[in-house]
């Protein structure tokens, strides 16, 4: 009953092992800026910090809500780090909501409701809400430009301030430097997910060779058969996920191959291993 209790333990530790390690792969993506996008960002973050500190009168904390039309993130999350590090505002933290969608790389929800957001400042003991959205954020050839609007809403739901900031930034052409062979072969995407992938590989089955002993205590063919198909196919869908995007055909039946041979080879030393101590 206990060993049978412990394996179920066993394979849901292997499972969230699993999904930890694969969740870059096959969870949600974010949109990210470019270096152009992302200068201008800074920069107008900057003037939005200075403009809330010239116009914040009597305010003292406040919670900042993230941007409307902030995909990215990266407006609300600079402007906060500004606006702390310039001691504007005693900004209340992020809620242990926003960091798990963090962690999971989801985006964040926006409440550009003055009221809600008033809400949100009293519920939370403070003097007022940072609210805003960027109304436009785009490229064209000669460059970015951007508008953010930003309000400061009191806790009592009065608009203390409210502005809208306009920006553009022209690009100009660097011709980029030329990586060297090495530098192009170690920054490969696919060298990079195949040592992701044989990392999960290798660790994985130390990580629970407890459970691997338990199967080998039964001294059972099939119950060996059991647990070398169990890892071998966990290796091999974690190879597809990580590995295999951007493959097809042959390629992608090659690698498949290759990856299931190598952890099925791995697996049966480490069974042969756990057989032994069982023996012993």
């Amino acid at each position: 009953m206990i060993d049978a209790l412990f394996s179920k333990l066993l394979l849901i530790t292997v499972m969230t092992i699993f999904l930890w390690f694969s969740w870059p792969y096959i969870g949600p993506h974010k949109p990210e800026l470019g270096p152009l996008r992302q200068e201008l960002a800074e920069k107008m973050v900057v003037e939005i910090a200075e403009d809330l500190q010239a116009n914040k009168g009597a305010v003292v904390s406040a919670v900042l809500v993230h941007f409307e039309n902030d995909p990215t993130d990266y407006i609300s999350e600079t402007l906060s780090l500004v606006l702390e590090q310039r001691g504007t505002f005693d900004l209340l933290g992020p809620p242990l909501p926003y960091r798990l969608r963090k962690v999971l790389n989801m985006r964040q929800p926006a409440h550009n409701a003055p009221v809600t957001a008033a809400e949100t400042a009293n519920i939370a003991g403070l003097d007022a809400a940072i609210i805003g959205r960027v109304t436009s954020f785009e490229s064209y050839a000669g460059g970015t430009k951007a508008e953010i609007e930003y309000t400061l809403v009191s806790a009592t739901g009065e608009i203390l301030y409210t502005a809208s900031l306009k920006r553009e930034i022209s690009s100009a052409w660097i011709a980029p430097a030329l990586p060297d062979s090495a530098t192009v072969f170690w920054q490969s995407s696919y060298l990079q997910n195949g040592l992701v992938w044989l990392m999960i590989m290798l660790v994985l089955p130390i990580v629970t060779i407890t459970f691997i002993r338990i199967a080998a205590r039964k001294n059972s063919n099939a119950s060996n058969a059991f647990v070398l198909a169990v890892y071998t196919l966990l290796s091999t869908i974690a190879a597809y996920i990580i590995i295999g995007t951007g493959l097809s055909g042959l390629w992608l039946l090659g690698m498949l191959l290759a990856t299931a041979s190598v952890s099925l080879l791995y697996n049966i030393k480490i069974l042969s291993f756990a057989i032994k101590l069982e023996e012993e």
